[in-house]
């Protein structure tokens, strides 16, 4: 019969190996995923994962971890290893895991147990999977989405699911675009059943819960942009940021409208131009009538006509504009279709400087010009003269008095002078352009009264490389 020291020795082997053999279910294995926000108002890079304990003393998560799979079941990426426990552990109580760019989202601001290592990959939101698993891969508590897209494993440890099966999985993607979760539906104590049948989306905002019990809102509303229109869940600053204006947590487009920043745009031909803003009114050259007006009850009037230029071209312009341009006004609300300038005749026209410029006779001879005819132009008209460059070497000497002579002599052929083919080189090109290098007074003809300002341009030469001054 042993003694009463033995029992109580035994006793104390007895507890310690219970204690290393006994599950390790006292630490962090009754647990749910119960909320899963993939994204806020089209921002994924603000996501939260909800756990909850099924049972007591379930805080215990130092060595548990969180892992996301892809459409597949493949590709794990780690979204957290805990390294640490949590304070509160009875029944119901929670593990708020988020991202950095999720906490200024809620109201009030979130302060989260833990913040990811990594977010759900963007690519996985629309079907995926997430485990609960200890250090060494035992899957505690599967959250798959996505129907039919998930074609990965649905499986896990009986412990929270009673056949180790958590499909199939939820039918739809991870909500990004408002404010709301994918949420377990079940009690804090429940087994998972399927994904498809225990999860939902929260039909309003979602309520984050940390460990210490305080809940976070996501805040999102409407937003009034400066551009004009409405953009429903966003946050107050993402709103602001962009310069539009917040209308307040849980507000819409229907029930908080935006004043309006568009009307009507009246342009200067009197036509006008709906929803515009006043930027891009003033963008349009035209008139802002200021916000909420309409072109139905706008009064626009004409302040532009049709502006006729010398060479025949025509543009609706405003009288001011028109009269510094040098062209003639036909009067307000006149229009260039059909034209209602005359027709001008225009040709190449070189001037003393050897420039070549496209323009009427009277325009060309008011310049000093050699007009080479109309419908002629810059491109088969070549300018290669100086005027006063007799013979077309483009210098300005005495080798240029006996061509300029010769060439007086008989300015009306049409064809070089023998005289003049003897002095220069390229007599047929240079004879063609006597009409600018030869006419000194620029009178529009080579004639006797260009011999007083060529000696005069012989005696007071210019500076070299530049032509006579037109002496007319």
């Amino acid at each position: 019969m042993m003694s009463f020291r033995s029992v109580v020795a035994l006793t104390a082997v007895g507890f310690a190996l219970w204690a290393v053999a006994s599950p390790a279910h006292a630490t962090f294995h009754f647990m749910q995923i119960e909320q899963v926000v993939g994204g806020v108002g089209g921002n994924t890079a603000a996501q939260a994962i909800q756990l909850r304990m099924r049972s007591g003393s379930q805080n215990f998560v130092s060595q548990s971890r969180i892992r996301a799979f892809d459409a597949t079941g493949a590709n794990p990426v780690i979204i957290i290893n805990i390294a640490s426990d949590v304070p509160n552990g009875l029944l119901g109580d929670r593990v708020l895991i988020t991202t950095a760019a999720f906490n200024s989202l809620t109201s009030p601001t979130c302060v989260p147990n833990f913040t990811m290592t990594n977010p759900i990959p963007a690519s996985y939101l629309a079907a995926g999977s997430l485990t609960f698993e200890d250090d060494s891969g035992i899957i505690y508590w599967r959250l798959s989405w996505g129907g039919a897209a998930y074609t990965g494993s649905n499986t896990g440890s009986p412990t929270n699911d009673a056949n180790g099966n958590f499909g199939p999985p939820f039918g739809s993607a991870l909500p990004t675009a408002g404010a709301s979760s994918l949420r377990f539906n079940g009690t804090a104590s429940a087994l998972s059943t399927t994904n498809l049948a225990d999860y939902s989306i929260t039909a309003g905002a979602a309520v984050m819960t940390n460990n210490a019990r305080n809940s976070f809102t996501i805040t999102l509303g409407a937003c009034c942009p400066a551009a004009g229109g409405c953009t429903e869940f966003q946050s107050a600053a993402v709103c602001m940021a962009s310069g539009g204006v917040y209308q307040g947590n849980g507000t819409s487009c229907a029930s908080a409208p935006c004043a309006p920043t568009t009307g009507a745009c009246c342009l200067p031909n009197g036509s006008c131009l709906a929803d515009q803003t006043a930027g891009t009114c003033g963008a349009a050259g035209g008139a802002f009538e200021g916000a909420g007006t309409n072109c139905g009850t706008a009064n626009c009037p004409v302040t532009t006509g049709a502006c006729c230029a010398a060479n025949g071209s025509c543009a609706e312009l405003v009288e001011s504009e028109c009269d510094s341009s040098g062209g003639h006004f036909e009067g307000l609300g006149s229009v260039c279709t059909p034209n209602p300038c005359p027709v001008v005749p225009v040709g190449a026209c070189c001037t003393g400087d050897g420039h070549c410029h496209v323009d009427p006779a009277d325009d060309c001879a008011l310049h000093g010009g050699f007009y080479f005819g109309d419908g002629t132009n810059c491109t088969t008209s070549t300018c290669v003269c100086f005027r006063g460059d007799a013979n077309c070497d483009g210098v300005l000497n005495n080798f240029d008095i006996d061509p300029f002579v010769a060439a007086l002599l008989d300015s009306g052929s049409p064809t070089p002078p023998e005289a003049y083919e003897q002095l220069v080189a390229n007599a047929g090109a240079c004879w063609e352009q006597r009409g600018c290098w030869a006419d000194l007074n620029c009178d529009g003809s080579f004639n006797n009264f260009d011999i007083d300002p060529f000696v005069n341009c012989r005696i007071n030469a210019p500076p070299p490389g530049a032509p006579c001054e037109c002496a007319g």
